[in-house]
């Protein structure tokens, strides 16, 4: 008696999800892929048994035993109309349907895998729209035929979008009021008065409370270490990959999300008011499921979601082997461009990986690499040539902050934020860059003087948290290669980590 396999897979997601800088355009093309995909599970409950349901992919069961070749060809013509019709033909699908493999079920979705990735190299790396009574391209995505007006911003005129951004966007402004309690499961508790969030990134950021940091984002991109192969080498079975999916989306995501938004609703900096008077969260979530997430949060929360999120994922394992993940954080002006910040968020990310010497355990694997943007004009050329001109004298990869050292950061930040004048930091920095050795060893044997007594004076009377903290310092500073320039990188964020 054969079984058989479906996988089924959205494609070329930088075309379909970000292809625009508008925040709902994005919101929208990425969560009804993920929405799609789960459609699946009650359209079709006679015909499949879901097994796993992420972002942009599914994978089920035939429940039909020895199925016939028609039989299967009539469910994969049925699941690729019904995702066509759901998404409006704008998005790319590809499926794949294989036996039960000899070799056991792993063996099944590596040969379901290489199916799909056939399939995707023949193909379109976009969903090629009808080209319409139209003589403009989107205002938008600045190349789909566009054959709707244009109303987002009432100083652009005649202009008009593509059917398939007037789509995502209208998904994306109805989503944004409750997709937070919906990713959580907290649909039914939904309250209109506290869960709707910002209508853009300038309302997110703007408090004249928070001085340099007014008008900032924090861009935070997560991905999963090796999570694929992890799956390829542990899942045995169909419960196996419907128990990995489960640590990930409910033991970790839910539980970091519900977290996450039941701080933005009781915290006062994470709350501002849109346009009517209404109470709005500080929050955005472009990206979730699967192994990926992206958040935007104001620059001033950055540190706190950053270890929060690590502070939840730290125990996750699966089958005995640790479930680690790696992050990009960039720190930039809300207005720029959304669609450059997050390829920017990729090559971290990619950095990163390259970076961590070992995904053996959380206290190797955890880890990430941030930038902060003082102008998006900063980056000129290459990506590795601006790392080089801006941390001279320093190695990027040396600048890799692990989860399990946030905590001593953190402390030691605060400490050199509160006794050293910034002007001193510079000075260092500045002698480091020029490479003027004896200068800079001369001022950072002061500044660490300086903090140290500093220390002496203030828990004198407190010796345990005395000598805990003076090691804190040394650790810091001789263990750590580039920590002048994090000390310099993230001063203004520093205050605000708490």
């Amino acid at each position: 008696m054969s079984k058989y396999y479906l996988r089924v897979d959205a494609l070329n997601l930088k075309n379909f999800v970000y292809d625009t800088n508008d925040i709902s355009t994005i919101r929208g093309g990425s969560f009804i892929l993920m929405e799609a995909i789960k459609s699946l599970r009650d359209k079709f409950k006679n015909e499949l048994d879901a097994i796993s349901t992420a972002a942009s992919m599914g994978t089920f069961l035939v429940k039909k035993d020895d199925p016939t070749k028609s039989d299967l060809q009539e469910i994969e013509s049925e699941v690729l109309k019904h995702l066509a019709n759901y998404c409006e033909e704008h998005a790319t699908f590809v499926l794949a349907i294989e036996p039960e493999a000899k070799e056991g079920f792993a063996m099944t979705l590596q040969k379901l895998e290489a199916q799909i990735h056939r399939q995707q190299w023949r193909l379109p790396t976009v969903a090629i729209p009808e080209a319409g009574n139209t003589d403009s391209e989107c205002h938008v995505d600045g190349w789909r035929p566009g054959v709707e007006e244009y109303r987002v911003d009432p100083a652009v005129t005649n202009a008009k979008m593509s059917a398939a951004t007037c789509h995502r966007r209208k998904l994306g402004r109805r989503l944004k009021h409750n997709l937070l309690p919906s990713l959580v499961g907290q649909e039914d508790g939904f309250d209109e008065k506290k869960d709707i969030c910002t209508k853009d990134l300038g309302k997110l950021s703007q408090h004249t409370g928070k001085g340099i940091l007014n008008g900032k984002i924090a861009f935070i991109h997560a991905d999963g270490n090796s999570f694929g192969k992890i799956r390829n080498d542990k899942c045995h079975s169909r419960g196996d990959r419907t128990k990995f999916d489960e640590i990930i989306k409910t033991d970790f995501h839910a539980h970091f999300l519900e977290i996450l938004l039941e701080r933005a609703r009781s915290e006062a900096d994470f709350k501002t008011e849109d346009e009517y008077g209404q109470e709005a969260l500080r929050l955005e979530v472009l990206l979730w499921g699967g192994d990926e997430m992206t958040l935007i949060v104001p620059a001033w929360k950055a540190w706190q979601t950053v270890e929060l999120f690590f502070e939840k994922s730290k125990h996750l394992t699966f089958n005995k082997v640790p479930l680690t993940h790696r992050m990009a954080v960039i720190f930039c002006h809300h207005n720029a461009p959304i669609l450059q910040i997050r390829q920017l968020a990729e090559k971290l990310l990619t950095q990163t990986k390259q970076d961590t010497k070992s995904f053996a355990s959380h206290a190797e694997g955890d880890a990430l690499h941030y930038l902060a943007l003082e102008s998006f004009d900063m980056l000129q050329g290459e990506f590795e040539d601006f790392l080089k001109r801006y941390y001279r004298k320093i190695n990027y990869e040396k600048l890799l902050l692990h989860a399990t050292d946030l905590g001593t950061i953190k402390e030691v930040l605060q400490l050199f934020h509160q006794n050293v004048a910034r002007s001193k930091l510079f000075k260092l920095i500045s002698a480091l860059q020029s490479d003027r050795v004896s200068e800079m060893e001369k001022i950072k044997e002061k500044i660490i003087a300086e903090v140290k007594e500093r220390i002496d004076d203030l828990w004198k009377d407190e010796t345990e948290t005395q000598l805990k903290k003076l090691e804190a310092v040394d650790e810091f500073t001789e263990n750590h290669p580039a920590c002048w320039y994090v000390v310099a990188d993230l001063w203004d964020y520093i205050s605000e980590w708490k």
